[in-house]
């Protein structure tokens, strides 16, 4: 997944100022309840990636093609975590569920407060629009529009999710949604991926000199980034 770029820090903190104050609005987002797949165009900071989308009931893989590589994306809410994965080279790094790398994480969305401003259909399915402007309870927050099904399929997703300190502009739509059950192997890293902490995309040799890390250890940030 390529990163996405990171605007001016004090901007998005006014956000956050804004999110907090703002009273709590009625309706709670539908939380997901669904099984499908889809597919998935998410534009964030003028930047989009086409997915193929897995989902079971708030866990979610997304799998795409970025510079030619395939990239795995997994969500799982329910254990607080997030992975990027590359399968040709077998290898994985955890990451943040609100890392701006996952662009948007529907099932932290539908922790959310909303306002419905009606019924629509999108792609044959009947959804609610809602106005949202809502922190999340780990920092960060969403304020904008989203269109969900009763049982929490995310259809259409317009405005601007922040991580806690940087704003993203963030436009999602889902087409071809197929209902069904999911293997539930697609949601968990295979058993020989080795799991990496690595400051750059997997597919970017470290500068020259870098010394290599084992497998599972920290590797050094490239020349002119700081680690996170």
């Amino acid at each position: 997944m390529m990163p996405f770029p990171r605007p001016f820090r004090p901007a998005a903190a006014g956000l956050i100022l804004l999110l907090a104050a703002a009273p709590a609005l009625a309706a709670k987002l539908p939380a997901p309840q669904a099984d499908y797949s889809a597919r998935q165009s998410l534009t964030a900071n003028g930047v989009t990636t086409e997915s193929r989308l897995f989902h079971s009931r708030g866990r979610e893989r997304r799998e795409a093609t970025v510079d030619g590589l395939a990239n795995v994306l997994i969500l799982r809410p329910d254990r607080n975590k997030a992975y990027v994965m590359q399968p040709q080279a077998r290898i994985a790094m955890e990451i943040s569920p609100l890392d701006p790398e996952v662009g948007l994480d529907t099932a932290l969305l539908a922790t959310l407060d909303g306002e419905a401003q009606g019924k629509e259909t999108i792609g044959g399915l009947q959804a609610t629009k809602y106005k949202v402007q809502d922190v999340f309870a780990g920092g960060g927050g969403f304020t904008g529009t989203v269109w969900a099904t009763a049982d929490g399929i995310y259809l259409r997703v317009d405005g601007t999710a922040t991580d806690g300190g940087e704003g993203v502009q963030v436009h999602m739509d889902l087409t071809g949604v197929s209902r069904g059950p999911q293997d539930a192997a697609l949601f968990d890293l295979p058993a020989d991926v080795r799991m990496m902490t690595l400051d750059t995309l997997p597919d970017r040799p470290p500068a020259p000199g870098t010394p290599m890390a084992a497998p599972g250890d920290a590797m050094p940030a490239p020349a002119g980034r700081a680690p996170r």
